[in-house]
């Protein structure tokens, strides 16, 4: 599709059109399919982990770490 764009729109003067389209390696590094598959997995992982923790402990994580939940806001209406 860009091919058949940048044909249409005249190249400025003393441009040419390239004669070799370069190859380029695939992506490694950085925001690629492959990592965000793997982080997609540990992610899951991560969150089963969490419920069967909470499960066994009958606690939720935060109440786990010290933060006090469920009274409320602390302050009168």
């Amino acid at each position: 599709m860009a091919q058949e764009e940048s044909s249409r729109i005249p190249l400025p003067k003393g441009v040419t059109q390239p004669r070799v389209k370069p190859e380029v390696a695939p992506a490694t590094f950085g925001f690629v399919e492959r990592a965000e598959r793997w982080n997609s997995r540990a992610c899951m992982i991560g969150f089963f982990a969490l419920l069967i923790v909470e499960f066994v402990a009958n606690r939720g994580l935060l109440d786990m770490l010290g933060f006090r939940i469920g009274s409320g806001l602390p302050f009168e209406i």
